[in-house]
């Protein structure tokens, strides 16, 4: 288990080997050590000996997280559990994600964030408008933000949204101290947080000239928030109020069931307009019919399909149930599916849930 994950983690950092290579050696771990898995596969005539790439390997959709624990270890060996995000359903209703190697997890982590948020630089003041891991200690988000902060914040760095609450006040003085010190600064969050940041100032007239340099990554949408504002709008808001100009401002998606992020831009790098999020070298993302799940051709919308090396002691091959369509050098996400759209995914929930012992 560790010699694979170890060759993993060289792949990350130095590109040893190649992607399909260890797609391909990671399948085989995961089918002879995930029960519930190697059912499914077999269910669908799959096994390591049919398989020869890795658009072969049987994907597994995120609802499958709610209801088996797809582990290939005993659970309790596990580094942490990661449980999806969501307030009106208990513990059972959410997709947990047990991670095995925490070093994978994190270098998968580190090394996209600093190739697109600090692509210049190697420290500088993060501020997150998100609550700390210690805080949330099975959110995938609140462990990914905290880890950046302790892997590249400078001084001043901190959480300004604790036990539940946005410390806007605050936030804004902190802004206020860097912009008089002429520091840059890093500002981390969910669209939704800086949108109630951005409404907090709009109210009080705060305005702020941040050092050029300043960056924003935001991540998440509006799905069940009282406010939803178009991402053109947002942009702008961000450089009217805070300073911050549209190519230091990029955009984070990830989930639960993943190890890995994408993001949707290098900042201080002008971009064209919709853009796209470009999968790290270790990750690999197909678009495929929403109903027969057979591959989309490039432009047209379909759900999105992950293959991610980091997610070493689960299942590699993620069925999402995000729309999105494929460009010259990554892919859009379009929002999510509903309805009659995501039959593929019940109908693979269903074979995964039969086939389990």
């Amino acid at each position: 288990m560790q010699q694979l994950a170890d060759k993993i983690l060289q792949f990350i950092e130095h590109k040893t080997h190649t992607f399909n290579e260890l797609a391909l050696e990671l399948f085989a771990y995961q089918f002879n050590h995930n029960a519930p898995y190697q059912a499914f596969c077999t269910s669908r005539g799959s096994s390591p000996k049919s398989i020869t790439d890795w658009t072969q390997i049987p994907c597994v959709p995120t609802t499958a997280f709610k209801k088996i624990d797809l582990v290939c270890a005993p659970k309790d060996r596990s580094e942490r559990m990661f449980v999806s995000s969501g307030t009106t359903h208990g513990l059972d209703d959410r997709s947990r994600h047990y991670v095995f190697s925490l070093d994978l997890y994190e270098t998968s982590s580190r090394c996209s964030f600093a190739h697109h948020i600090l692509p210049d630089t190697t420290r500088l003041p993060i501020l997150v408008l998100f609550p700390s891991a210690n805080e949330l200690p099975h959110s995938s988000l609140a462990h990914m933000l905290s880890l950046c902060v302790s892997e590249f914040g400078g001084k001043g760095s901190g959480f300004f949204i604790r036990n539940g609450k946005l410390l806007a006040d605050e936030l804004a003085s902190r802004l206020i101290e860097l912009s008089t010190d002429n520091l840059p600064v890093v500002l981390l969050g969910t669209s939704f947080s800086f949108v109630h940041f951005l409404d907090h100032c709009s109210e009080r007239s705060l305005q702020f000239a941040l050092k050029h340099g300043s960056r924003l990554m935001d991540t998440g949408g509006f799905k069940g928030k009282s406010r939803e504002i178009a991402r053109d709008e947002l942009y702008q808001l961000y450089e009217s109020i805070l300073g911050i100009d549209r190519p230091f401002c990029v955009n984070e998606y990830g989930m639960c069931e993943m190890s890995s992020q994408f993001y949707d831009g290098i900042t201080g790098h002008a971009t064209d307009s919709p853009r796209s999020f470009i999968p790290p070298p270790w990750v690999r993302t197909a678009i495929v019919h929403p109903e027969t799940l057979d591959d989309s051709s490039i432009g047209e919308i379909g759900m999105l399909r992950h293959y991610d090396l980091a997610n070493h002691g689960s299942v590699m091959a993620i069925q999402t149930e995000d729309l999105g369509r494929q460009t010259c050098n990554g892919f859009e996400v379009i929002g999510r599916a509903e309805g009659s759209e995501l039959k593929g995914c019940s109908l693979l929930t269903e074979e995964l849930l039969e086939a389990s012992p």
